[in-house]
C-alpha cells in the first residue's frame, strides 16, 4: 500500500555510504587524497567542501522575451542587458560543441550546433573502473567529433561535483568517477577546451535553453534514471548553492522509514521513483501476483524497470499499478519542489520517462493535491522535450572556451 502510517520517532538507520573507495585505490590517476570511506561526511570531503566556492552560474543571453503578469493581463517586455545581472561573454561564429552525458549505465556524446541540434551521436556502456571509464569518455568524444569542426567539450557527470577541482566527491550510482581530477585527465587527450559539469544541471539547462522550458524564467528539472537527480533555474540563472551542491532533489526524504537508497539514507525520492526503484517494486509485485504478465515474466528471468513500462503499455494491471505508485511518489516530491521554488514549469526527463503519462498523470494529481496556491495555479508539469539528448545538449550549452567564454 502506498500510503500508510509510520512512527516518525523511529530512527531511520543510515548505512555507511561508500564516498571514497575509488579515491583510496592505488592508481596512476590524479586523485583527491580522501582517506576515510567509513561515514557520510569524511574529514577530507568536509575540508574540501568547506573551502569550495562554486563557479559562476550562467545567465542566459539567448532567452526570448519574457511574459510579465499584471493582474489579469500579460504584457511583453524585453530585458535590458543590465537586467541579466553580470553579463556573460559568448564566443562568436557558428562553431559546434561536443556535449557528453555520463550516466550510471551509458555514456552519450553528441556534436551540438549553436541552435541546439544534435548533428552526430555516439554511445558507449559506462565502465565500472576509473581507467576504463575515462577511456570510454575519450573514445566517445573522438568518435562523435570525427568530420566536424568543434570549439570545445563539456562532460556532464553524476554526483556531487567540486567545480574548482573538476572532481566528483561522491556519486552513489557511479563510484568509479569519484576522486578523479577529470579535466586534468581528459583535456590533454581531447586537445580541446574541456568543461566539467553536473549531469542534471546540464539537463536542466538544456531543457531551459532548447527544450520544454523555453520561454520560462523559473524551471525545476527532475531526471529519472538509475537514480534521481535535479537542477533548478531561478530567474534565468542556474542555481548552484553556496558550495555548488544544490539540486540533489532525488535525496529529499519522502518516507522516513522507506526503502534504503543508494546514498545510504532511507526513504529518498530516488528509492521510490527512479528506474532502479521501479524495477525493485516490479519484482515485488510480480512475486505477489504470479498470475499476471509481470509474474509470468519473473518466472523466466529477473524483471527490470523497462519491463514494467512495456507490460503496462500492453495493459497488464500489475505493471500498471507499479508505474502508478511510482508516479504518485514522484508527485509527492514534485509538490514539495513546487512549494519551495515556485517555478513556471517542472520538467521531468531521464530514461525512466519512457513511462510517460503512465507516471506523469498520477504525479500531476499529487502536485494538484499537495502543492499550495499560488504556485500550484501557475506551474505546468511537462515531459522533457529533448528526451535522452537533454544531458548532452545542456552540457554543450555550458561548455566554455579557454578565456571562460560560453561557446553556444
Amino acid at each position: 500500500m502506498l500510503f500508510h502510517q509510520t512512527d516518525f520517532h523511529e530512527k531511520a538507520t543510515i548505512g555507511k555510504s561508500d564516498f571514497t573507495s575509488s579515491a583510496c585505490r592505488r592508481s596512476k590517476l590524479r586523485r583527491c587524497p580522501v582517506e576515510d570511506r567509513g561515514g557520510l561526511r569524511p574529514t577530507a570531503l568536509k575540508m574540501a567542501m568547506a573551502t569550495y566556492r562554486p563557479r559562476t552560474s550562467p545567465r542566459c543571453p539567448h532567452r526570448p522575451p519574457i511574459r510579465i503578469r499584471e493582474e489579469d493581463r500579460c504584457v511583453r517586455a524585453h530585458r535590458s542587458s543590465e537586467s541579466w545581472g553580470r553579463s556573460q561573454t559568448h564566443a562568436g561564429g557558428d562553431m559546434n560543441v561536443v556535449g557528453v552525458d555520463v550516466g550510471a549505465t551509458k555514456i552519450a556524446a553528441g556534436v551540438i550546433s549553436p541552435e541546439g541540434k544534435v548533428l552526430s551521436r555516439a554511445r558507449y556502456p559506462t565502465a565500472r573502473t576509473p581507467e576504463k571509464l575515462l577511456s570510454g569518455i575519450a573514445r566517445a568524444v573522438s568518435e562523435v567529433r570525427d568530420g566536424f569542426e568543434v570549439r570545445g567539450v563539456c562532460v556532464a557527470v553524476p554526483g556531487l561535483l567540486l567545480a574548482q577541482e573538476d572532481m566528483v566527491a561522491y556519486s552513489p550510482n557511479l563510484h568509479a568517477i569519484e576522486g578523479v581530477r577529470l579535466r586534468d585527465e581528459l583535456e590533454p587527450e581531447m586537445g580541446l577546451p574541456l568543461t566539467i559539469e553536473n549531469d542534471n544541471n546540464a539537463a536542466a539547462w538544456g531543457e531551459f535553453r532548447f527544450g520544454a522550458g523555453r520561454g520560462a524564467e523559473h524551471l525545476v528539472f527532475v531526471g529519472l534514471g538509475t537514480g534521481i537527480g535535479g537542477g533548478a533555474v531561478v530567474d534565468g540563472q542556474l542555481l548552484r548553492g553556496a558550495q555548488g551542491a544544490a539540486g540533489e532533489l532525488g535525496h529529499v526524504t519522502v518516507q522516513p522509514t522507506g526503502p534504503r537508497c543508494a546514498c545510504g539514507n532511507r526513504g529518498c525520492l530516488e528509492a521510490f521513483a527512479s528506474g532502479s526503484a521501479i524495477g525493485r517494486r516490479a519484482r515485488e509485485v510480480a512475486a505477489e501476483k504470479s498470475w499476471s504478465s509481470l509474474g509470468r515474466l519473473a518466472a523466466e528471468r529477473e524483471v527490470l524497470g523497462e519491463d514494467a513500462t512495456r507490460l503496462a503499455r500492453e495493459g497488464d494491471a500489475a505493471a500498471l499499478s507499479v508505474l502508478e505508485e511510482a508516479g504518485r511518489w514522484l508527485g509527492i516530491g514534485l509538490a514539495g519542489f513546487v512549494n519551495v521554488f515556485n517555478p513556471d514549469v517542472v520538467v521531468v526527463g531521464g530514461g525512466a520517462m519512457g513511462a510517460g503519462e503512465l507516471m506523469l498523470g498520477p504525479a500531476r494529481e499529487e502536485v494538484r493535491l499537495r502543492s499550495r496556491s499560488p504556485s500550484r495555479d501557475l506551474v505546468e508539469v511537462r515531459e522533457a522535450a529533448l528526451g535522452p539528448d537533454s544531458g548532452a545538449i545542456g552540457a554543450a550549452a555550458l561548455a566554455k572556451g579557454t578565456s571562460g567564454e560560453f561557446l553556444l
